[in-house]
């Protein structure tokens, strides 16, 4: 996710397999890599419980005709965030982990900054996508520099690696101190045999404590060489189960 939900092209196997493949997240404004760690704490600590699912579907073609098939893996687990610090131009400083049922528990962990639009940069360890989909709700001015009000949308784009980004955001309700936030976006690679990506989310977001509650998402990334043409459907959901700024 670029920017709010940076989608991951994922090659569906073992699970292991595929929570290892993740996109490049472009880079958000330059902070110094050492002001992540200069704190002796976090600020605050959100945790999240996580789920996914992967299908893909394709199809093959050669002399002796056409065959068709289908794979699918899931997981469940845990997702940390600590805010590290706020930088100057509300740039938060996070480190994020990742702890997966089907690894056994053995957490991923990556430190990087979120700038107050959600652009999202990861300087070190090792991510996929739930830190990529989830980091950038966190963001400081992310939703606060809209309107809270049923209609509002705006946009994002970014590029990275060949890669153009795309998301429409649009607050669709308002069910108390949370907002219904859909998300409609594309992913457009250069390279022969590719589509765009398309991601379709919908995420329950708290202003008052700049927090998304939930959310669910799903991304599609087709790709043909001609013969063989494969379609691969991610489906990620996340719920917060506790937060340090929670009274």
């Amino acid at each position: 996710m670029f920017s709010v939900a940076l989608a991951v092209l994922l090659a569906v196997g073992s699970t292991s397999a595929i929570l290892a493949d993740a996109s490049p997240v472009p880079a958000a404004t330059a902070a110094p890599a050492a002001a992540a760690t200069a704190a002796p704490g976090p600020l605050r600590e959100i945790v999240y419980k996580i789920a996914e699912s992967d299908t893909a579907r394709g199809t093959a073609s050669d002399y002796g005709g056409t065959d068709t098939g289908s794979s699918s893996g899931w997981d469940e687990g845990k997702l940390t965030v600590d805010v590290l610090q706020v930088l100057s131009g509300d740039i938060l400083a996070v480190r994020a982990s990742e702890a997966w049922n089907s690894l056994g528990g053995k957490p991923y962990s990556a430190v990087g900054y979120v700038a107050p639009d959600g652009t999202l940069s990861i300087v070190s360890g090792t991510y996929s996508v739930a830190m990529t989909a989830v980091l950038p709700y966190v963001a400081s001015g992310f939703v606060t520099a809209h309107d809270m009000t049923v209609g509002t949308n705006w946009t994002l784009t970014s590029d990275a690696d060949k890669t153009h980004y795309m998301h429409h955001f649009a607050i669709t309700k308002i069910n108390g101190a949370d907002v219904t936030i859909s998300v409609d976006a594309t992913m457009t690679s250069s390279g022969m045999g590719m589509f765009p990506t398309t991601e379709t989310d919908t995420i329950i977001y708290r202003p008052g404590r700049l927090v998304p509650i939930s959310g669910d998402m799903t991304t599609r990334v087709r790709s043909s060489n001609g013969t063989a043409d494969q379609t691969v459907t991610h489906n990620f959901h996340f719920e917060r189960i506790s937060d340090t700024k929670d009274p």
